[in-house]
C-alpha cells in the first residue's frame, strides 16, 4: 500500500474519531459508537498490510502502531459493551471517561502514522531527485 493510501485511510479515520470525542454526552457517544465503531473497523482492516516485504519500508514501520490499533480497537469495542451494559451513573461516566481516553489514544497513533506518512513522502521524493 503506497504513503498516500495509508494516509488517505487514516485521514478518514481520524475524521471518524474527533467526531467521536466532539460534545459527546453519555447518549451521543453511545450513538456515535454505534456508528462510528464499525466504519473504523472496516477502515483499520483495510490498513494492515497483507504482507510486509523488503522494498515496503513504510509497512515496515507502521507495523508496531497497527498492532497497538488494532489491540486499541479490540479494547474500545469491549469497552462499548461494558458501556451498553452499564446502569449505575457513575460506572456509565467512569466507561464513558474510558472510551474517551481510548479514543484519544487512537487520535495519537493516527496522526503518528500520518507523521509517517508525510516523512515517507518526503524522503521518497528526495530519492527520486
Amino acid at each position: 500500500m503506497s504513503a498516500s493510501s495509508y494516509q488517505t485511510l487514516y485521514q478518514q479515520a481520524q475524521v471518524l474519531l474527533q467526531a467521536m470525542l466532539s460534545d459527546s454526552t453519555e447518549p451521543q457517544l453511545r450513538a456515535k459508537l454505534a456508528t462510528h465503531l464499525p466504519q473504523l473497523q472496516r477502515l483499520f482492516q483495510q490498513s494492515l498490510p497483507t504482507e510486509i516485504s523488503a522494498e515496503n519500508n513504510l509497512s515496515e514501520k507502521l507495523q508496531p502502531l497497527q498492532i497497538e490499533i488494532n489491540k486499541q480497537m479490540r479494547l474500545l469495542e469491549t469497552d462499548a459493551v461494558f458501556l451498553k451494559a452499564a446502569r449505575q451513573p457513575a460506572t456509565i461516566e467512569q466507561r464513558c471517561q474510558q472510551i474517551r481516553t481510548r479514543v484519544s489514544l487512537l487520535l495519537r497513533y493516527c496522526e503518528a502514522i500520518l507523521q509517517l506518512c508525510t516523512d515517507s513522502g518526503d524522503s521518497s521524493s528526495d530519492h527520486a531527485r
